[in-house]
């Protein structure tokens, strides 16, 4: 991830449960199905926190991050300034 301005690179990674099934499952999902027809997009998401009861009461309320997409925005100037904290060029994979 990027800052909007495409100045900063962020990286956002999970192993838990809820990580993978509120955050990134559902922004792949909708990448996946968006990029079909736009390409040339990236996503800028808006990082969430929620919560849910968890069904075992002892373990009570659990919380979970939200990755939802707030705008497509062109790729280049977010791939170049994740190229440049790479050290190499990057862009996206062509579809075949």
């Amino acid at each position: 991830m990027t800052t909007i301005d495409a100045t900063r690179v962020f990286t956002f990674t999970t192993s838990s449960d809820g990580g993978k099934r509120h955050a990134i499952g559902p922004l792949s999902k909708e990448y996946g199905s968006h990029i079909r027809q736009h390409p040339d997009e990236l996503p800028i998401v808006k990082l969430h926190q929620d919560s849910y009861l968890h069904s075992d009461r002892s373990i009570g309320r659990v919380k979970h991050p939200e990755m939802p997409i707030v705008r497509w925005v062109e790729a280049d100037k977010y791939l170049a300034a994740v190229a440049d904290v790479a050290g190499r060029p990057l862009k996206l994979l062509e579809r075949v």
